[in-house]
């Protein structure tokens, strides 16, 4: 799980959505 939220949050994508990515959702807000 680890591996895949660091590959989340690298490639900023919504690829793991299942996954609460704080920097995601602050990205997305400010986007």
């Amino acid at each position: 799980v680890i591996l895949l939220v660091i590959v989340g949050s690298y490639l900023g994508l919504d690829l793991m959505p299942f996954i609460p990515l704080g920097k995601n959702q602050r990205k997305k807000n400010e986007e």
